[in-house]
């Protein structure tokens, strides 16, 4: 009977050991994965901003706010466009949200919100918009 116990009791703190290392590694697997995203966001941002560039530099200007992203996968009509400039329609954020465009004193900016925090183009994060 006394082995019984001893081996139950060995069996309950296995138990309780590997759910404690299950759930660091939940935890731990959380965060990773929310990092990825956020990097996932600042590498297709600064795709954009790559492509962007080659847009100015065919047509002369940057997409109007009106045109957004779109521009730089289907023709807007503006004289030099060469495109596409981006190898597919333009994506959603890791999060599955539509990336912001805006034109800021004549440059373009680019926000993913999808992750409760800006993650813009210019390099400067603040509170979302999103709740």
């Amino acid at each position: 009977m006394d082995a019984v116990r001893l081996f139950a009791k060995h069996v309950l703190w296995l138990l309780a050991a590997l759910l404690i290392v299950a759930l660091f590694g939940v935890r731990s697997w959380r965060f990773e994965n929310g990092s990825a995203r956020k990097a996932a966001a600042m590498a297709q941002i600064h795709s954009f901003q790559v492509s962007l560039n080659a847009f100015q530099g065919d047509t002369g200007t940057y997409p109007s706010e009106v045109q957004g992203l779109e521009a730089l996968w289907s023709d807007p009509g503006v004289d030099g466009w060469n495109g596409p400039y981006i190898l597919k329609m333009v994506p959603t954020d890791p999060w599955g949200e539509r990336y912001t465009y805006s034109l800021v004193d004549g440059r373009p900016r680019i926000v993913s919100l999808g992750s409760g925090t800006d993650i813009a183009s210019d390099g400067f994060a603040g509170a979302s918009l999103r709740q």
